[in-house]
């Protein structure tokens, strides 16, 4: 196992209000927790979180191929089942009963291919044994949904020989929902009122342009394409669409629009929110959002790839919503060693929506609002710069001996200036090259302590051998990977107004023994420090806590609470 994560799932735990969910949930209650990962031996496996026993194993259509590479003497390693699944909870039935609903799986490759597959998983059995588990052979038939991980995985659809050139490596993991880290957004209900997995097509398909595809997994089980450009495009040579975000306008529970980039640097919109599929578009008129590229001082001008999905928070001072992503990609054997320069943005979407009120199917549906400004692709000169202060390094003391901080030199984004002002310019955003020499955003970003102040994580890769960087190896790298954490307000571009990183490393102990770092004016300002490779969440009352793979722990402060002041007024 590689690069696969680790999804858990235990009883249903996606909090829908739609029929039946409460029975089903109910139902379900005593189902034996579960643990899936992929395996580069060939299979999905699945084993019980509660006594570690394997449940079940898959092997994918389109790894069976390469199985026998398996026992050659000579074995090379390469990969399989390489992808991270996630479980999702659907709808299939028109009642509002607990049989009316399930648990699907979706599964890729990775590296390992293209495509992907899905499992009924709803029923491994219950816990205590009172119910029996359907992960036996005789119902293995009835537990694939589809494999679509090779070419002649749909011969009932005549239009897959087309659909499957827009497939592709596909390889990000779940996209969770901020409040709930045991939803996975991509297996959702959609604007149709069916319900559908939304998956980036990947990369290196034969098509090699980004798609966003939408596959049902109810009914016909038909996929749906949108590409983001026509094959004869020029955006359409390298490329394909990375993992994908949702944003819900008005709180139904059912996307409205997806965010997600590509590999040339793309940020796309895609509007889902008609009650017609046909209607399901590229926003902006067909262009992106914004194009990462960056110039060197020499005026070579580059695209800077986006592998990972972005994150968004509404502007409260203008309106509209600001989408935070970071660039970089580390697929190849040659992206190891690429010192192309990669950066973090914040984009301001300005969009404004309401709800359509004319009788009809469409009533209730979001849609773009009609006085909305004709939308413009946003540009790197329209955003704020802000950098690392490379002069404020310091090594860390106490309990954060090891790591190293930075400040940023980093300048408030000013969105609306007034009429008469003389000295302001107006901006859609910020952006911040990273500094490292092969530093790259490869990481989901994260909401710092449920605040909008964005958590990213970034790297240096490790190189390969002694003899390549591009060789990959079962031995200690040379170099190791270098890891960093930024800390940035999505909207303003600045660091948080209190000290959040323990740079001295202080700590104190209250009375009931409880040892917390201590924040003050020394760690004020610092917002970038090193990080470990991998990280362990650590719930804490009363700080961030981060256990790392390179056995440093990395306390962080939480953010300062917010007091309200109680008012009223008095209507009569």
């Amino acid at each position: 196992m590689v690069n696969s994560a680790v999804w858990y799932i235990g009883q249903p735990a996606s909090a829908y209000s739609f029929g039946g969910y409460t029975a089903f949930t109910a139902a379900q209650r005593k189902r034996t927790p579960m643990l899936y990962v992929g395996g580069n031996d060939g299979m999905l496996h699945g084993f019980s979180a509660t006594d570690g026993t394997e449940k079940i194993a898959y092997v994918p259509q389109g790894v069976i191929k390469n199985l026998p590479a398996l026992t050659r003497p000579n074995y090379d390693h390469q990969y399989y089942v390489d992808g991270s699944p996630f479980t999702g909870d659907l709808k299939l039935g028109s009642g509002n009963t607990a049989a009316d609903w399930a648990t699907y799986l979706v599964g890729t490759l990775g590296a390992g291919g293209k495509g992907f597959f899905v499992l009924d998983v709803t029923n491994p059995g219950a816990s205590d044994g009172s119910t029996p588990s359907d992960f036996v052979k005789t119902k293995a038939g009835s537990l694939v949904v589809m494999d679509k991980t090779a070419f002649n995985a749909d011969p009932s659809d005549p239009d897959w020989p087309e659909k499957w050139k827009d497939i592709g490596h596909i390889f990000g993991g779940p996209v969770v929902a901020e409040n709930n880290t045991q939803r996975a957004l991509q297996i959702t209900r959609t604007n149709d009122n069916r319900w559908a997995v939304v998956l980036g097509n990947g990369y290196n398909s034969v098509n090699e342009r980004p798609v966003l595809l939408i596959q049902y997994l109810d009914g016909d089980k038909s996929l749906k394409i949108i590409p983001a450009v026509p094959t004869d495009h020029a955006e359409a040579k390298s490329n394909g669409l990375s993992t994908p975000q949702f944003l819900d306008v008005n709180g139904d529970g059912i996307p409205d629009f997806v965010y997600a980039g590509d590999l040339r640097g793309n940020m796309w919109k895609f509007d889902i929110a008609s009650n017609d599929p046909a209607q399901w578009k590229v926003a902006f008129g067909g262009k992106e959002l914004f194009r990462a590229t960056y110039t060197s001082p020499s005026g070579g001008i580059s695209r800077q790839p986006i592998t990972t999905p972005p994150v968004f928070r509404p502007n409260r001072e203008v309106g509209g919503l600001m989408v935070a992503f970071g660039t970089g990609r580390n697929l190849t054997e040659g992206d190891r060693t690429d010192v192309s320069r990669q950066s973090l943005y914040s984009v301001l979407d300005n969009t404004r929506y309401e709800v359509e009120t004319a009788a009809g199917a469409s009533r209730g549906k979001v849609k773009v609002k009609d006085s909305n400004p004709t939308p413009a692709t946003v540009t790197r000169a329209q955003l704020q710069s802000q950098s690392v202060d490379e002069g404020s390094q310091r090594a860390g003391g106490g309990i954060s001996s090891g790591r190293t901080f930075w400040k940023l030199e980093a300048t408030r984004v000013k969105y609306d200036c007034p009429e008469d002002a003389t000295d302001c310019t107006e901006k859609k955003g910020w952006y911040m090259d990273l500094p490292e020499v092969g530093e790259r955003s490869l990481a989901s970003i994260d909401f710092y302590d449920g605040g909008n102040l964005l958590e990213i994580i970034t790297e240096v890769p490790a190189s390969g051998s002694a003899t390549a960087d591009s060789e990959e190896v079962c031995t200690p790298s040379p170099r190791s990977v270098k890891n960093f954490r930024t800390l940035l307000n999505i909207t303003t571009g600045l660091p948080a107004g209190a000290p959040l990183m323990n740079v001295d490393g202080n700590t104190t102990t209250d009375a009931n023994g409880v040892t917390t770092g201590v924040y003050n004016s020394i760690d004020a300002g610092y917002a970038r420090m090193t990080a470990s490779p991998k990280e362990l969440r650590v719930g804490s009352k009363f700080e961030q806590r981060r256990a790392g793979s390179d056995g440093v722990a990395d306390n962080l402060a939480k953010l300062p609470e917010l007091l309200l002041r109680p008012n009223w007024r008095q209507l009569r």
